[in-house]
């Protein structure tokens, strides 16, 4: 079952963000919120591939649609080691998109696999 945007439970979404550093996060749909709105905990997809230079790692991942295991710490979600997620209401830009923060938005991604790039200032 899906939602007015085509989103269903085990989507993932992709937020990459920062200014002197680069992170990427990734988002799983846990629950369906009524046409417009969904539940997601933050998650690590499986890595294929990872490359990494002196302040910088570029990763392929793998797009798994069951159940992923949640990430050990979480920027966007308070106290998700407790169980908790965060309900986001779909639709920025009229997509199928959310944003995390001011300074975040998610989007939906499709396929196998996902490249994920992060940088950091040392």
């Amino acid at each position: 079952m899906a939602n007015k945007y085509g989103v269903k439970v085990g989507d993932i979404f992709k937020t990459s963000w920062g200014y002197d550093d680069t992170n990427t996060n990734f988002f799983q749909v846990v629950k369906l919120c009524g046409a417009e709105s969904v539940r997601v905990r933050e998650v690590a997809l499986p890595i294929v591939t990872e490359s990494r230079t002196w302040g910088s790692s570029s990763k392929t991942c793998r797009i798994v649609n069951d159940i992923c295991p949640t990430t050990a710490f979480s920027v966007f979600i308070k106290d998700q080691e407790a169980g908790d997620q965060k309900r986001l209401r779909l639709g920025y830009d009229g997509k199928p998109t959310f944003k995390v923060r001011d300074y975040a938005t998610a989007w939906l991604v499709r396929g196998d696999t996902v490249k994920a790039y992060d940088s950091w200032m040392r």
